[in-house]
């Protein structure tokens, strides 16, 4: 194997036009200016982000011998890329990503099948992680993506005001709500939508109902698109993961008697109600004291008997503006 190759200062400044389809890149060495050949194993997508798994093509055409005589020393790189319209580029790297003479071994053997060897690479993600994360290049990008994602809510109080509340979700707690609530609120669902409930002290509830109020009173409408039920995420029904209490700040499914009945209506408690622990799933909480300060403010909401089973409905109205989460 060459000295360019072996190079520990070897670090992947940039590739121009590089497109999917090419197999063969070439690095350059930012303080020699020496180049190497590297061969394209698979575009990897991690979270939010795609890499380049490569290998040096010297490594690739030389590994039966290597393999041979037990010397595969190969260097691997696995860097990050940024995406422009026309072409895929490498990101400055701070520290030269190495791993193994493994990763060599596992992706070598298939220089020939490109499809083969993308699928050998998807087994190597743990161990890119790992190496990655080892010399330093990802920590931040590491932090970023082990963050919660966050719903943040616009809600027009009866004053009027626009209030911002902010709820942190737990997937780790309750992976099928989370999933089914994003989908709702990011496709647009809760936009409109009235807080039809509200219990003092305890918490104001919505997304089932549109409800307008017009010279003749109150219409309401249901949502278009309500979706199928899903799986109770809480104690009582098997689901004993999810130990998030129901307090101040923490939004929970509301459901019927039947325990994987939920589908988008939700609450967000006000105060503390043990006595609902293990018996909602509950998945995520406020924790801004701006938002805990909103919320508190909606739970002050002045109500009435509508009828029709509304007897603690908030008026003058509540509604969602819009609720997005990231």
């Amino acid at each position: 194997m060459s000295d360019k190759v072996k190079d520990k200062n070897l670090k992947p400044e940039e590739i121009e036009d590089l497109e999917e389809e090419e197999e063969v890149v070439v690095l350059v060495n930012e303080e020699t200016g020496e180049e190497a050949e590297f061969s394209l194993l698979a575009m990897l997508e991690v979270g939010e982000k795609t890499y380049a798994y490569l290998e040096p093509v010297e490594a690739l055409e030389g590994f039966e011998e290597a393999k041979s005589n037990g010397t595969t020393t190969a260097t691997s790189v696995f860097c990050p890329l940024r995406t422009t319209k026309r072409s895929r580029r490498l990101s400055r790297l701070s520290t030269t990503n190495t791993s193994s003479a493994t990763a060599c071994t596992a992706t070598a053997a298939m220089k020939n099948n490109f499809a083969r060897r993308i699928a050998a690479t998807v087994l190597l993600v743990a161990t890119m992680i790992l190496v990655a994360t080892a010399f330093g290049c990802k920590e931040k990008e590491n932090e970023n993506m082990n963050k919660n994602p966050v719903a943040t809510f616009v809600i027009k109080a009866q004053s009027g005001e626009s209030l911002t509340v902010r709820i942190e979700l737990y997937p780790d707690k309750a992976p099928i709500t989370v999933a089914n609530f994003t989908e709702l609120a990011n496709s647009g669902f809760y936009d409109g939508l009235t807080f039809h409930r509200v219990v003092p002290g305890g918490c104001i509830q919505g997304g089932g109902y549109r409800i307008t109020e017009t010279d003749q009173g109150l219409s309401l409408d249901y949502p278009e698109g309500e979706p199928e039920p899903i799986k109770g995420e809480f104690a009582s029904n098997g689901w004993d993961s999810n130990d998030i209490a129901h307090e101040a700040g923490v939004i929970s499914m509301a459901r019927t008697s039947d325990p994987d009945s939920a589908t988008s209506q939700f609450f967000i408690c006000v105060g503390s109600y043990p006595s609902w622990d293990g018996e909602y799933a509950a998945f995520g909480k406020a924790t801004d004291e701006e938002s805990l300060k909103n919320i508190a403010a909606l739970g002050r909401s002045t109500y009435m008997n509508a009828g029709s089973g509304f007897t603690t409905f908030p008026y003058p109205l509540v509604s969602i503006i819009s609720v997005r989460v990231a």
